[in-house]
Protein backbone atom coordinates (compact mmCIF):
# COMPACT_ATOMS: atom_id res chain seq x y z
CA UNK A 1 0.00 0.00 0.00
CA UNK A 2 1.38 3.77 -0.69
CA UNK A 3 0.09 6.92 0.62
CA UNK A 4 -0.41 8.49 -2.69
CA UNK A 5 -3.66 9.15 -3.90
CA UNK A 6 -6.73 12.05 -4.41
CA UNK A 7 -7.11 14.40 -1.81
CA UNK A 8 -9.69 12.67 0.79
CA UNK A 9 -11.53 16.13 1.08
CA UNK A 10 -13.98 14.37 4.30
CA UNK A 11 -10.32 14.34 6.46
CA UNK A 12 -9.50 17.12 5.41
CA UNK A 13 -12.55 18.91 6.25
CA UNK A 14 -12.60 17.49 9.84
CA UNK A 15 -9.21 18.04 9.95
CA UNK A 16 -9.48 21.96 9.46
CA UNK A 17 -12.41 22.05 12.07
CA UNK A 18 -10.49 20.26 14.93
CA UNK A 19 -7.67 22.77 14.31
CA UNK A 20 -9.58 26.13 14.49
CA UNK A 21 -11.43 25.14 17.49
CA UNK A 22 -8.32 23.77 18.99
CA UNK A 23 -6.38 27.39 18.51
CA UNK A 24 -8.98 28.78 19.80
CA UNK A 25 -8.87 26.75 23.07
CA UNK A 26 -5.03 27.27 23.17
CA UNK A 27 -5.61 30.71 23.34
CA UNK A 28 -7.35 31.00 26.49
CA UNK A 29 -5.27 28.63 28.46
CA UNK A 30 -0.95 28.80 29.88
CA UNK A 31 -0.80 26.10 27.02
CA UNK A 32 3.02 25.73 27.01
CA UNK A 33 2.95 25.45 30.93
CA UNK A 34 0.28 22.94 30.77
CA UNK A 35 2.48 20.98 27.76
CA UNK A 36 5.65 21.16 30.56
CA UNK A 37 3.78 19.36 33.24
CA UNK A 38 2.25 16.41 31.10
CA UNK A 39 5.71 16.26 28.90
CA UNK A 40 7.66 15.37 32.45
CA UNK A 41 4.54 13.10 34.16
CA UNK A 42 4.80 11.03 31.18
CA UNK A 43 8.51 10.91 30.69
CA UNK A 44 8.67 10.09 34.32
CA UNK A 45 6.35 7.10 32.93
CA UNK A 46 8.92 5.69 30.30
CA UNK A 47 11.52 6.01 32.88
CA UNK A 48 10.09 4.28 35.73
CA UNK A 49 7.52 2.23 33.76
CA UNK A 50 8.59 -0.89 35.36
CA UNK A 51 8.39 0.46 38.92
CA UNK A 52 4.53 2.12 37.66
CA UNK A 53 3.14 -0.43 36.77
CA UNK A 54 4.63 -2.68 39.94
CA UNK A 55 2.79 0.31 42.18
CA UNK A 56 -0.82 0.56 40.01
CA UNK A 57 -0.80 -3.59 39.84
CA UNK A 58 -0.89 -3.35 43.60
CA UNK A 59 -2.87 -0.94 44.88
CA UNK A 60 -5.40 -2.05 41.96
CA UNK A 61 -6.22 -5.69 43.44
CA UNK A 62 -5.86 -3.69 47.12
CA UNK A 63 -8.83 -1.69 45.59
CA UNK A 64 -10.80 -5.25 44.42
CA UNK A 65 -9.72 -5.44 40.74
CA UNK A 66 -7.79 -8.51 39.20
CA UNK A 67 -4.89 -7.19 37.29
CA UNK A 68 -3.38 -9.79 34.66
CA UNK A 69 -0.46 -8.94 32.63
CA UNK A 70 -0.07 -9.72 29.31
CA UNK A 71 2.91 -10.03 27.60
CA UNK A 72 1.51 -10.40 23.49
CA UNK A 73 -1.55 -10.04 21.50
CA UNK A 74 -2.80 -13.59 22.03
CA UNK A 75 -1.81 -13.49 25.55
CA UNK A 76 -4.30 -10.35 26.24
CA UNK A 77 -7.09 -12.33 24.01
CA UNK A 78 -6.60 -14.88 26.20
CA UNK A 79 -6.91 -12.83 29.74
CA UNK A 80 -10.25 -11.77 28.05
CA UNK A 81 -11.56 -14.67 27.33
CA UNK A 82 -11.07 -16.28 30.90
CA UNK A 83 -11.91 -13.16 32.58
CA UNK A 84 -15.52 -13.47 30.85
CA UNK A 85 -16.17 -16.77 31.63
CA UNK A 86 -19.27 -16.69 30.00
CA UNK A 87 -21.07 -18.67 27.16
CA UNK A 88 -21.42 -16.73 23.71
CA UNK A 89 -23.58 -13.63 24.37
CA UNK A 90 -23.87 -9.96 23.58
CA UNK A 91 -20.58 -7.50 24.55
CA UNK A 92 -20.95 -4.17 24.99
CA UNK A 93 -17.25 -2.24 24.27
CA UNK A 94 -16.49 1.40 24.31
CA UNK A 95 -13.24 2.60 22.48
CA UNK A 96 -9.81 1.24 22.86
CA UNK A 97 -6.74 1.14 20.19
CA UNK A 98 -5.59 -1.04 22.40
CA UNK A 99 -8.50 -3.71 21.40
CA UNK A 100 -7.67 -2.94 17.65
CA UNK A 101 -4.30 -3.77 18.36
CA UNK A 102 -4.60 -7.09 19.44
CA UNK A 103 -7.57 -7.89 17.28
CA UNK A 104 -10.13 -8.47 20.04
CA UNK A 105 -13.09 -7.94 18.82
CA UNK A 106 -12.32 -10.46 16.11
CA UNK A 107 -10.87 -12.90 18.53
CA UNK A 108 -14.47 -13.03 20.44
CA UNK A 109 -16.67 -12.89 17.59
CA UNK A 110 -14.80 -16.00 16.23
CA UNK A 111 -15.39 -17.87 19.72
CA UNK A 112 -19.51 -16.71 19.08
CA UNK A 113 -19.95 -13.74 20.93
CA UNK A 114 -21.93 -10.96 19.39
CA UNK A 115 -19.83 -7.39 20.06
CA UNK A 116 -20.76 -3.68 19.38
CA UNK A 117 -18.70 -0.91 19.23
CA UNK A 118 -20.63 1.68 21.31
CA UNK A 119 -18.90 4.75 19.98
CA UNK A 120 -20.63 5.90 17.37
CA UNK A 121 -17.22 6.33 15.03
CA UNK A 122 -16.17 2.99 16.06
CA UNK A 123 -19.61 1.55 15.38
CA UNK A 124 -19.65 2.96 11.70
CA UNK A 125 -16.51 1.14 10.82
CA UNK A 126 -17.24 -1.94 12.41
CA UNK A 127 -20.24 -2.14 10.19
CA UNK A 128 -18.09 -1.08 7.25
CA UNK A 129 -15.61 -3.57 8.26
CA UNK A 130 -12.66 -1.15 8.23
CA UNK A 131 -9.95 -0.15 10.70
CA UNK A 132 -10.72 3.35 12.68
CA UNK A 133 -8.54 6.17 10.42
CA UNK A 134 -8.18 8.19 13.24
CA UNK A 135 -7.13 7.42 17.05
CA UNK A 136 -10.05 9.35 18.29
CA UNK A 137 -11.87 9.87 14.87
CA UNK A 138 -12.07 6.70 13.64
CA UNK A 139 -14.65 7.76 10.89
CA UNK A 140 -12.91 11.11 9.85
CA UNK A 141 -12.08 10.09 6.55
CA UNK A 142 -16.26 9.39 5.92
CA UNK A 143 -18.80 12.05 4.83
CA UNK A 144 -22.53 12.53 6.32
CA UNK A 145 -23.90 11.25 2.87
CA UNK A 146 -21.46 7.89 3.67
CA UNK A 147 -22.14 7.23 7.11
CA UNK A 148 -25.88 7.88 5.75
CA UNK A 149 -25.45 4.92 3.39
CA UNK A 150 -23.57 2.52 5.62
CA UNK A 151 -26.50 3.43 8.13
CA UNK A 152 -29.35 2.91 5.82
CA UNK A 153 -27.92 -0.57 5.05
CA UNK A 154 -27.31 -1.57 8.48
CA UNK A 155 -30.89 -0.30 9.82
CA UNK A 156 -32.76 -1.07 6.75
CA UNK A 157 -34.17 1.77 5.64
CA UNK A 158 -33.68 5.27 4.02
CA UNK A 159 -31.64 7.80 6.32
CA UNK A 160 -31.15 11.51 5.43
CA UNK A 161 -27.34 13.05 5.69
CA UNK A 162 -28.07 15.26 8.14
CA UNK A 163 -25.89 14.11 11.56
CA UNK A 164 -28.22 14.84 14.21
CA UNK A 165 -30.43 12.67 12.43
CA UNK A 166 -28.16 9.92 12.16
CA UNK A 167 -27.12 9.74 15.23
CA UNK A 168 -30.66 9.79 17.10
CA UNK A 169 -30.86 6.79 14.49
CA UNK A 170 -27.96 5.46 16.29
CA UNK A 171 -28.49 5.99 19.82
CA UNK A 172 -31.69 4.14 19.10
CA UNK A 173 -30.08 1.25 17.56
CA UNK A 174 -27.40 0.58 20.16
CA UNK A 175 -29.83 1.60 23.27
CA UNK A 176 -31.01 -2.33 23.30
CA UNK A 177 -27.64 -3.87 24.36
CA UNK A 178 -26.37 -0.90 26.00
CA UNK A 179 -28.89 -1.40 28.63
CA UNK A 180 -29.10 -5.09 28.62
CA UNK A 181 -25.52 -6.62 28.25
CA UNK A 182 -23.97 -7.88 31.23
CA UNK A 183 -20.60 -8.04 29.89
CA UNK A 184 -18.34 -4.45 28.90
CA UNK A 185 -14.96 -4.09 27.38
CA UNK A 186 -13.41 -0.79 27.90
CA UNK A 187 -9.94 0.81 27.47
CA UNK A 188 -8.17 3.51 29.77
CA UNK A 189 -6.46 6.73 28.95
CA UNK A 190 -4.68 6.70 32.26
CA UNK A 191 -4.19 4.31 35.38
CA UNK A 192 -3.45 6.00 38.28
CA UNK A 193 -0.25 4.20 40.17
CA UNK A 194 -0.73 5.58 43.66
CA UNK A 195 -4.72 4.76 43.97
CA UNK A 196 -5.08 1.60 41.34
CA UNK A 197 -7.63 4.07 39.36
CA UNK A 198 -8.81 3.99 35.62
CA UNK A 199 -9.24 6.87 33.97
CA UNK A 200 -12.04 7.13 31.03
CA UNK A 201 -12.85 10.14 29.66
CA UNK A 202 -15.67 10.19 26.32
CA UNK A 203 -18.42 12.22 25.27
CA UNK A 204 -20.81 10.37 24.17
CA UNK A 205 -22.07 8.04 27.54
CA UNK A 206 -21.49 5.02 26.08
CA UNK A 207 -18.08 3.99 28.22
CA UNK A 208 -20.44 4.80 31.55
CA UNK A 209 -22.58 1.60 30.60
CA UNK A 210 -19.27 -0.73 29.43
CA UNK A 211 -17.60 -0.03 32.48
CA UNK A 212 -20.77 -0.32 35.12
CA UNK A 213 -21.71 -3.77 33.35
CA UNK A 214 -21.70 -6.85 35.43
CA UNK A 215 -18.32 -8.03 34.50
CA UNK A 216 -16.19 -5.35 33.35
CA UNK A 217 -12.82 -6.13 31.27
CA UNK A 218 -10.14 -2.92 31.07
CA UNK A 219 -7.70 -3.72 28.00
CA UNK A 220 -5.07 -1.25 27.71
CA UNK A 221 -1.38 -0.86 27.70
CA UNK A 222 1.28 -0.47 30.12
CA UNK A 223 1.94 3.06 28.77
CA UNK A 224 -0.94 4.54 30.29
CA UNK A 225 0.30 4.25 33.53
CA UNK A 226 0.99 7.58 35.63
CA UNK A 227 2.64 8.38 39.12
CA UNK A 228 0.41 10.61 41.27
CA UNK A 229 -3.70 11.87 40.94
CA UNK A 230 -2.04 15.18 40.72
CA UNK A 231 -0.61 14.51 37.38
CA UNK A 232 -4.16 14.18 36.16
CA UNK A 233 -5.13 17.73 35.51
CA UNK A 234 -3.05 19.04 33.27
CA UNK A 235 -2.71 15.89 30.92
CA UNK A 236 -6.53 15.55 30.77
CA UNK A 237 -6.61 19.06 29.61
CA UNK A 238 -3.80 18.92 26.97
CA UNK A 239 -5.61 15.32 25.51
CA UNK A 240 -9.04 16.73 25.39
CA UNK A 241 -8.12 20.55 23.84
CA UNK A 242 -5.63 18.03 21.12
CA UNK A 243 -7.57 15.97 20.43
CA UNK A 244 -11.08 17.56 19.50
CA UNK A 245 -10.63 21.26 20.34
CA UNK A 246 -12.91 21.04 23.05
CA UNK A 247 -11.80 22.80 26.55
CA UNK A 248 -12.78 19.41 28.51
CA UNK A 249 -14.17 16.16 27.40
CA UNK A 250 -18.43 15.97 28.54
CA UNK A 251 -17.53 13.05 30.43
CA UNK A 252 -14.43 12.02 32.83
CA UNK A 253 -14.79 8.76 34.42
CA UNK A 254 -12.26 8.09 37.36
CA UNK A 255 -13.31 4.61 38.30
CA UNK A 256 -11.77 2.89 41.71
CA UNK A 257 -12.62 -0.08 43.97
CA UNK A 258 -16.53 -1.94 42.91
CA UNK A 259 -19.55 -1.55 44.74
CA UNK A 260 -19.36 -5.32 45.88
CA UNK A 261 -22.88 -5.90 44.54
CA UNK A 262 -21.39 -8.49 42.47
CA UNK A 263 -19.81 -6.65 40.12
CA UNK A 264 -16.48 -7.85 39.07
CA UNK A 265 -13.19 -6.31 36.85
CA UNK A 266 -10.71 -7.17 35.29
CA UNK A 267 -7.75 -5.25 34.57
CA UNK A 268 -5.53 -6.50 31.75
CA UNK A 269 -2.52 -4.81 31.21
CA UNK A 270 -0.88 -4.97 27.66
CA UNK A 271 2.93 -5.05 26.89
CA UNK A 272 3.37 -6.25 23.29
CA UNK A 273 6.24 -4.19 22.56
CA UNK A 274 5.65 -1.37 24.81
CA UNK A 275 8.90 -2.42 26.96
CA UNK A 276 10.55 -2.44 24.33
CA UNK A 277 9.48 0.58 22.40
CA UNK A 278 10.56 2.70 25.92
CA UNK A 279 13.85 1.08 25.82
CA UNK A 280 15.00 2.12 22.70
CA UNK A 281 16.42 4.81 20.97
CA UNK A 282 13.00 6.12 20.18
CA UNK A 283 11.49 5.93 23.87
CA UNK A 284 10.41 9.24 23.95
CA UNK A 285 7.49 8.28 21.76
CA UNK A 286 6.45 6.07 24.42
CA UNK A 287 4.97 9.30 26.03
CA UNK A 288 2.57 9.37 23.35
CA UNK A 289 -1.20 9.97 24.81
CA UNK A 290 -2.82 8.74 22.02
CA UNK A 291 -4.27 12.70 21.05
CA UNK A 292 -3.75 12.33 17.21
CA UNK A 293 -3.08 16.17 16.98
CA UNK A 294 0.16 15.09 14.80
CA UNK A 295 -2.01 13.53 12.38
CA UNK A 296 -4.92 16.30 11.43
CA UNK A 297 -1.99 18.58 11.20
CA UNK A 298 0.65 16.09 9.11
CA UNK A 299 -0.08 16.97 5.18
CA UNK A 300 0.20 13.29 4.52
CA UNK A 301 -2.54 12.01 6.67
CA UNK A 302 -5.03 15.03 6.00
CA UNK A 303 -3.90 13.54 2.41
CA UNK A 304 -4.56 9.95 2.36
CA UNK A 305 -6.40 9.17 5.87
CA UNK A 306 -4.94 6.68 8.65
CA UNK A 307 -5.91 3.86 6.10
CA UNK A 308 -2.83 4.30 3.98
CA UNK A 309 -0.75 3.41 6.50
CA UNK A 310 -2.44 0.12 7.09
CA UNK A 311 -1.68 0.09 10.77
CA UNK A 312 -3.99 0.43 13.87
CA UNK A 313 -2.03 3.93 14.82
CA UNK A 314 -1.46 5.87 11.38
CA UNK A 315 -0.12 8.95 10.88
CA UNK A 316 3.78 10.56 12.22
CA UNK A 317 3.50 8.47 15.81
CA UNK A 318 2.23 5.72 14.22
CA UNK A 319 5.54 5.49 11.92
CA UNK A 320 7.08 5.44 14.94
CA UNK A 321 5.37 3.37 17.59
CA UNK A 322 3.29 0.68 14.87
CA UNK A 323 7.13 -0.99 13.88
CA UNK A 324 6.84 -1.79 18.28
CA UNK A 325 3.42 -2.69 18.55
CA UNK A 326 2.24 -3.97 14.94
CA UNK A 327 5.64 -5.42 13.58
CA UNK A 328 3.43 -7.47 10.75
CA UNK A 329 1.70 -4.98 9.46
CA UNK A 330 3.73 -2.06 9.18
CA UNK A 331 5.29 -1.07 5.67
CA UNK A 332 8.61 -1.49 5.75
CA UNK A 333 8.86 2.23 3.93
CA UNK A 334 6.26 3.43 6.31
CA UNK A 335 9.03 6.21 7.68
CA UNK A 336 8.66 7.52 4.17
CA UNK A 337 5.66 8.56 4.36
CA UNK A 338 6.56 11.78 6.07
CA UNK A 339 7.82 15.43 4.81
CA UNK A 340 9.67 15.66 7.79
CA UNK A 341 7.95 19.50 7.71
CA UNK A 342 7.82 19.28 11.15
CA UNK A 343 4.07 19.70 12.31
CA UNK A 344 3.97 17.11 14.13
CA UNK A 345 6.63 17.78 16.57
CA UNK A 346 5.61 21.43 17.28
CA UNK A 347 1.82 20.42 17.94
CA UNK A 348 2.18 17.39 20.40
CA UNK A 349 1.14 18.24 23.35
CA UNK A 350 3.83 16.55 25.40
CA UNK A 351 6.69 17.49 23.26
CA UNK A 352 7.49 14.38 21.35
CA UNK A 353 10.03 15.06 18.58
CA UNK A 354 8.41 13.05 16.43
CA UNK A 355 9.87 14.26 13.24
CA UNK A 356 13.59 14.07 14.67
CA UNK A 357 12.50 10.32 15.70
CA UNK A 358 11.28 9.79 11.88
CA UNK A 359 14.40 11.15 10.56
CA UNK A 360 16.78 8.55 12.89
CA UNK A 361 14.52 5.88 11.85
CA UNK A 362 15.19 6.33 7.96
CA UNK A 363 18.55 6.66 9.21
CA UNK A 364 18.83 3.59 10.64
CA UNK A 365 16.99 1.60 7.63
CA UNK A 366 19.77 3.37 5.52
CA UNK A 367 22.58 1.90 7.50
CA UNK A 368 20.74 -1.54 7.63
CA UNK A 369 20.25 -1.37 3.83
CA UNK A 370 16.63 -1.71 3.97
CA UNK A 371 15.83 2.02 2.41
CA UNK A 372 13.49 1.34 -0.47
CA UNK A 373 14.73 1.09 -4.08
CA UNK A 374 12.82 3.77 -4.78
CA UNK A 375 14.20 6.00 -2.16
CA UNK A 376 18.01 4.93 -2.85
CA UNK A 377 17.63 5.47 -6.37
CA UNK A 378 16.20 8.77 -6.18
CA UNK A 379 18.99 9.84 -3.65
CA UNK A 380 21.88 8.36 -6.16
CA UNK A 381 20.03 10.45 -9.30
CA UNK A 382 20.10 13.44 -7.32
CA UNK A 383 24.05 13.38 -6.04
CA UNK A 384 24.34 12.54 -9.69
CA UNK A 385 22.64 15.37 -10.44
CA UNK A 386 24.70 18.23 -8.57
CA UNK A 387 28.22 16.81 -9.91
CA UNK A 388 29.48 18.69 -12.95
CA UNK A 389 29.84 17.11 -16.21
CA UNK A 390 26.85 15.64 -19.01
CA UNK A 391 24.74 13.54 -16.78
CA UNK A 392 24.85 16.43 -13.74
CA UNK A 393 23.46 18.77 -16.88
CA UNK A 394 21.27 16.24 -18.48
CA UNK A 395 19.65 15.42 -14.84
CA UNK A 396 19.37 18.57 -13.26
CA UNK A 397 16.07 19.51 -15.85
CA UNK A 398 15.13 16.40 -15.21
CA UNK A 399 14.31 15.94 -11.33
CA UNK A 400 12.74 19.35 -11.67
CA UNK A 401 10.08 18.40 -13.89
CA UNK A 402 9.77 15.31 -11.71
CA UNK A 403 9.28 17.63 -8.95
CA UNK A 404 6.70 19.65 -10.43
CA UNK A 405 4.40 17.22 -12.12
CA UNK A 406 2.97 14.49 -9.83
CA UNK A 407 2.67 12.29 -13.17
CA UNK A 408 5.93 12.22 -13.47
CA UNK A 409 6.61 11.78 -9.85
CA UNK A 410 4.30 8.58 -10.11
CA UNK A 411 6.83 6.55 -12.04
CA UNK A 412 8.72 6.07 -8.71
CA UNK A 413 6.09 3.95 -7.66
CA UNK A 414 7.15 1.31 -9.93
CA UNK A 415 10.17 0.72 -7.93
CA UNK A 416 8.01 -0.43 -4.95
CA UNK A 417 7.30 -3.74 -4.09
CA UNK A 418 2.99 -4.28 -4.89
CA UNK A 419 2.84 -1.18 -6.66
CA UNK A 420 0.33 -1.14 -10.05
CA UNK A 421 2.10 -1.16 -13.30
Amino acid sequence: MTPVGAPNTNTRKAADVTLGKREQVVARLPWELLRDEATATRRDTTEHLDELVAMFTKNAEAAGSKVVRAADNAAACRAVMEALDAAPQVIIKSKSMVTEEIGLRHHMEASGFTVYETDLGEWIVQVRGELPSHVTAPAIHLSAAQIADTLSAVLGKKLSSDPTALTGEATDYLKQPLRKAQLGISGANFLIAETGEIVVIENEGNAYFCTSAEKHVVVTGIDKVIRRRDDLPALLRVLTVSATGQPQTVYTHVIGRRSGDGHARTIVLVDNGRTALARSAYAEASRCIRCGACMVVCPVFRQVTGHGYKTVYPGPIGILVAPYLEPEQTPSDAPFFSTLCGACSDICPVRIPISDLIAKRREQLWREGATPPMVRHGVGLWKRAQARGPLGVLLRPLLRLMLRYPALRRLGQLTRRGARR
